[in-house]
């Protein structure tokens, strides 16, 4: 039937632009060229907003990995729970219940306060942020990047995005140039996010 909105992609009332979901293997192969994630990795997507990136992952990820997807915006954590489970029972997703002025103004928790408790003892290989960080004070991001240290596997990565005007295409590029290594990943994070050019950073732990 024409016009028929294709599983996993979100409906309009969600507010949802499809271009962004056309999008989807473009930045999750970015995810793979810069963090080396395969079939069976196990990804916490922070910041999953409507299910971009768990979009394109649907298609990566094998029966046997692990996807966490956690987002302050509930009515899209809801839809997500409901549409994924029966297609991919691997893929969870969690709301985070942060007040945001902008996406979430009710919310209970201010940023200082969350932690990962409702994880357990889940680690994870892969921890992606798209965008996340350019919506958050400096502060807020020292707190996010210390709950991510504490759920990263020895060797795993973080892969984080600050986007601006740059294509996708030429974020890979920088991204390919140059990968930040460093067990210290808070001080190297702290460096790459305070720059005002957008770019990916990869990190180790």
């Amino acid at each position: 039937m024409l016009g028929r909105r294709q599983p996993l992609v979100p409906p309009r009332w969600l507010s949802h632009n499809s271009a962004t979901f056309q999008a989807a293997d473009e930045t999750v192969g970015l995810v793979r060229d810069c963090t080396g994630l395969n079939a069976i990795s196990a990804v916490l997507d922070l910041g999953c907003g409507i299910g971009r990136v768990a979009y394109g992952l649907t298609k990566v990820l094998g029966r046997d990995a692990q996807y966490v997807g956690i987002d302050i915006v509930e009515r899209a954590i809801k839809w997500m729970q409901k549409e994924y489970a029966p297609l991919h029972p691997n893929f969870k997703f969690y709301h985070l219940d942060v007040h945001s002025s902008s996406y979430n103004p009710k919310g209970r928790l201010q940023t200082e306060e969350i932690d990962f408790d409702f994880l357990g003892d889940r680690k994870f290989d892969v921890v992606i942020l798209v965008s996340l960080f350019i919506h958050l004070d400096p502060h807020h991001v020292r707190h996010y990047l210390k709950l991510i240290h504490s759920v990263l596997k020895p060797g795993g990565r973080l892969f984080a995005t600050a986007l601006s005007t740059m294509s996708l295409r030429r974020t890979s590029t920088a991204c390919r140039r140059k990968q930040v290594r460093s067990s210290r990943r808070g001080a190297a994070a702290s460096r790459a996010m305070a720059s005002m050019r957008p770019r990916t950073a990869t990190l180790n732990s």
